[in-house]
């Protein structure tokens, strides 16, 4: 199973090193995104690349939460069980997309773009793009 972005951190307990890879693509594709208002990748992919270490660091937080209070013993995950497992993917996808959100938001504009024409439009859309591309490894890994 695999959880986005803010939720990549859940890859750590099998894969670090999916995880390092999974957190720079997506680090990348959203400096892309950025820099087109941005106009310094350098600077841009750094400060994307930090935050989403964070929303992963955040991700694999609330995971380690979510296995110890027995939350994802209780439910299976696969995408064979049924309507009740794809709809608790859908949440876990929208709670993860929100807390991504959030953290990369507030870090970004506050303090490592905070000098920069960035809006959270343009971060909610940078993050929209990975995780639709990412979003059918949840579904079907």
């Amino acid at each position: 199973m695999l959880i986005l972005d803010a939720g990549f951190g859940f890859i750590f307990f099998g894969m670090p090193i999916a995880l390092i890879l999974s957190t720079i693509f997506v680090a990348f594709i959203e400096a892309l995104y950025l820099n087109q208002k941005i106009k310094n990748f350098k600077k841009t992919l750094k400060a994307t690349v930090i935050v989403n270490l964070l929303s992963s660091f955040c991700g694999f937080l609330f995971t380690f939460i979510l296995i110890f209070s027995n939350f994802l013993k209780n439910y299976s995950l696969k995408y064979s069980d049924g309507y009740e497992a794809f709809l608790l993917r859908i949440a876990l996808l929208v709670i993860l997309f929100l807390i991504t959100i959030f953290l990369e938001s507030f870090y970004l504009k506050n303090y490592l773009l905070e000098n920069e024409n960035i809006s959270n439009k343009d971060i909610i859309n940078a993050n929209l793009i990975t995780y639709l591309i990412v979003s059918v490894c949840f579904f079907y890994v």
